[in-house]
């Protein structure tokens, strides 16, 4: 029963991170931090997303262990009615071509035999966010200074300073002593100081300290890392990218970028957008492509996934 399976799917993501569905796929959680819209001036909770990665199919015994708690069977038998829900999860994509996990989302099959899965928006599977709302954040530093701007200017205005009398008292006190003991009547013998310096020759730097002295000296601090602009890319609708990073900030997509790089993925580019930015492993134009190269480099980032622009 494909209800039933959703519905512990469900409860054992609020404990891990990913659970596989044997010979269907594994859905794996992807923590998203706490971000502000500054146009709305709201700050918004972190939140997990739900993705969906057909190239997890091993038995992790996430839902073989669930099965045998609730129902109080064998490992066996837990495993054997796992596989009778993933078959009829199987034969309903066949079917229909589509199938809704309640709470989870709609998993799909394409004519070529691939799977893919579009989250529901109201899935709240995040236990540190659970209940939290977006907060409002206003500009009150700017609220401010446009109330400070408004207001009309008078001339003549001056700053009070209030000071209690016996802060004053003391103030005097402090003073009188300082001048009593000041040496009004010493004088300060004053001589005049001469330095001498020279500036050493090309010669005389070779002789003392070697050829090596006489090298530029390069002021780390000053040289600026320029950024690849050519990894910053739009995403174009139609076509299918395997992302293998999600960063709301520039400099944390780059770093992901960076890091990549350096496992022999020659396809990598960073999809620019308004909230999110995106570090893709490589873009394809057709759903059986971009699965195949995700199995390709599983190895090297099991929680990949594909994504697509709608059009």
């Amino acid at each position: 029963m494909s209800t039933r399976l959703a519905k512990h799917i469900e409860a054992l993501l609020v404990q891990h991170t990913c659970v596989v569905v044997p010979e269907i796929g594994g859905f794996v959680l992807e923590a998203m931090p706490a971000r502000l819209d500054q146009a709305a001036h709201l700050a918004y909770p972190p939140r997990a997303e739900l993705r969906f990665n057909e190239a997890l199919r091993h038995h992790d015994g996430l839902l073989e262990g669930r099965y045998a708690s609730i129902y109080g069977i064998s490992m066996r038998r837990a495993r054997i009615m796992l596989e009778e829900d993933a078959r009829s999860l199987r034969s309903e994509l066949v079917r229909k071509r589509e199938y809704h996990l309640p709470s989870l989302g709609v998993l799909s099959l394409s004519e070529e035999g691939c799977l893919s899965f579009v989250p529901d928006s109201a899935a709240s599977l995040c236990p540190a966010s659970y209940g939290l709302m977006p907060i409002p954040m206003p500009e009150i530093a700017q609220d401010m200074r446009e109330r400070r701007l408004a207001a009309p200017s008078r001339a003549g205005d001056y700053l009070q300073i209030r000071l209690p009398k016996r802060a004053l008292g003391w103030a005097a006190s402090a003073a009188a002593i300082l001048l009593a003991f000041a040496p009004w009547g010493e004088l300060t013998e004053s001589r005049e100081i001469f330095t001498a310096s020279f500036v050493p020759s090309e010669l005389s730097v070779r002789q003392v300290w070697g050829d090596d002295a006489l090298q530029p000296v390069i002021d780390r601090e000053s040289e600026q890392v320029v950024e690849d602009t050519s990894a910053w890319i739009e995403a174009e609708a139609g076509r299918y990218y395997v992302i293998i990073a999600s960063e709301h900030s520039e400099e944390l997509a780059l770093a992901h970028y960076e890091r990549a790089s350096e496992q022999d993925l020659s396809h990598l580019k960073i999809l620019r957008g308004s909230k999110m930015h995106r570090v893709s492993a490589g873009d394809f134009t057709s759903n059986t492509e971009a699965y195949t190269y995700l199995k390709q480099i599983s190895h090297l980032h099991p929680e990949a996934w594909v994504y697509t622009l709608r059009r």
